[in-house]
């Protein structure tokens, strides 16, 4: 992990730190590193059964905290896809949430459409969702 420290606020300074922490699952050069095993087909059904659900956890003003991972992570449990939408007033960019909240809660992004993430875990005992083949 790098640092970048420059003259400004410490946010920004965190803000690097972190868009340097975590790969950008969207830009061709680091996609070798993320671990994806969606294939285009598979991530085109989710987002299409995704398509009228509404969100179940909604980031605030604190961000990504542990009872949003919490949530996200019932969530998923119960219903194997879920919504989550950022708020405006989120200090975190939706993109940077993107990249770091499906590794917290074993999860695979299906889609990131304006403030609204798609997210995706099957159920380990029960699946109520079945993937197109590979």
């Amino acid at each position: 992990m790098r640092t970048v420290v420059t003259a400004s606020s410490d946010l920004t300074c965190f803000v690097q730190t972190i868009r340097r922490r975590w790969p950008n699952p969207f830009n061709h050069r680091d996609r070798a590193r993320v671990h994806m095993n969606l294939t285009g087909k598979q991530r085109r059904h989710l987002r299409a059964l995704g398509h009228h659900l509404d969100p179940l956890v909604q980031l605030g003003k604190l961000g990504l905290t542990d009872g949003i991972i919490a949530a996200v992570d019932a969530a998923l449990e119960q219903h194997e896809l879920v919504k989550v939408r950022i708020g405006t007033e989120c200090p975190e960019d939706r993109h940077d949430v993107a990249e770091r909240l499906p590794p917290l809660v074993r999860a695979e992004l299906g889609q990131v459409l304006g403030r609204t993430l798609l997210l995706y875990r099957r159920h380990p005992k029960e699946p109520k969702i079945s993937l197109p083949k590979a």
